[in-house]
């Protein structure tokens, strides 16, 4: 994908971040992709993400059009509830627009996501995705990520699986 091209994003990104997620996530799940504004909740849990002392957020453009977005966080103790886990992030988002899957832009984010993580002194990146997210899982094993056994519930995304890589 040669017109790809990455960079580092804002505060003012975060609506069309959280657009272009949940439309990912409708499609994902064969469901109609309808408005073009962000849930709410998509919207607020992204903001809170950026604002984490530490965050960023990599988006990645055909054009002037946003193609796909990754937001990272620091990782912390107790699944994000305890102290920060000095060389650890938590890789919260990575959304693609769905007409463009298959095309690179979610491996080019990845590869990013690495860079930058192990230029803010990261020795390791995590994630979490749904279990039934065959496409997500193949994507991360292809970019070096490894399932760490670790399965849990939850309330928003159901079962999940964890991810870990080394940067």
């Amino acid at each position: 994908m040669t017109d790809l091209t990455l960079r580092l994003g804002g505060p003012d990104d975060i609506p069309a971040v959280a657009l272009l997620s949940d439309r990912a996530e409708a499609a994902r799940r064969g469901e109609p992709i309808l408005p073009d504004y962000p849930e709410t909740a998509t919207l607020e849990a992204m903001e809170a993400r950026l604002k984490a002392e530490g965050s960023w957020l990599l988006l990645a453009y055909l054009g002037d059009q946003p193609v796909g977005a990754a937001l990272a966080i620091r990782a912390r103790e107790r699944d994000g509830a305890g102290e920060v886990i000095p060389g650890l992030f938590h890789l919260t988002t990575l959304a693609v627009e769905p007409q463009h899957w298959g095309e690179g832009v979610g491996e080019a984010l990845l590869d990013r996501v690495v860079e930058e993580a192990r230029s803010r002194g990261a020795h390791r990146l995590q994630l979490w995705t749904q279990a039934d997210n065959l496409r997500a899982q193949l994507l991360y094993e292809r970019c070096g990520f490894r399932r760490t056994g670790r399965t849990r519930i939850d309330e928003v995304h159901g079962h999940i699986f964890h991810y870990e890589r080394d940067v």
